[in-house]
């Protein structure tokens, strides 16, 4: 999972309105992969 995340900045190339949409791509692909990490490190939080 780490490894994914640390991979993730790869996402953000190009130039102008490519770059821009990767970034878009990136932000939303960061959010998730940290949304799983934290499920993964404290399965039970949910039943709270």
């Amino acid at each position: 999972m780490a490894v994914e995340i640390a991979a993730l900045p790869d996402m953000v190339r190009g130039y102008e309105s490519i770059k821009e949409r990767n970034v878009e791509s990136y932000r939303a692909a960061v959010a998730e992969a940290l949304r799983r990490f934290d499920e993964l490190a404290s399965p039970d939080r949910g039943s709270q």
